[in-house]
């Protein structure tokens, strides 16, 4: 999306109300990315402390489905969040085609594409 909005910019397209997209899509990876992290410390936590011990105390077990409970709230959270990005992608695909641009790939650091594989911006409805 970068390189595709650089060449609009470039052409004289105004581009900043689909850079404040992309900047909003990043920001929100960079969330997700966080949430996750935080969601499988907590697993492994728990983890932790089930292998850690041969009997647990009801302390114990209170504390892994805690652990647990929250971890899951924060997966959900990320669930929601990737939805969010998904509906991002889309509308900055959208309004880069709308404004005249085109969508340009670049193999040089996507290896999916490397090797003949493309992507598909998908619209669901809800």
């Amino acid at each position: 999306m970068d390189r595709s909005v650089s060449t609009m910019d470039e052409e004289g397209i105004n581009v900043s109300a689909i850079n404040e997209k992309i900047d909003k899509y990043s920001e929100l990876m960079v969330t997700i990315e966080e949430n996750y992290k935080q969601a499988e410390q907590l697993i492994k936590q728990a983890h932790e402390i089930r292998t850690d011990n041969l009997n647990l105390t009801e302390e114990q077990k209170e504390e892994i489905k805690t652990k647990m409970t929250e971890a899951q709230s924060i997966v959900k959270s990320v669930h929601e969040q990737l939805r969010e990005a998904h509906k991002l992608v889309v509308q900055i695909t959208k309004d880069i085609r709308k404004a005249g641009g085109k969508i340009i790939k670049n193999p040089s650091t996507d290896n999916e594409l490397a090797n003949g594989e493309q992507y598909a911006v998908v619209e669901t409805e809800e």
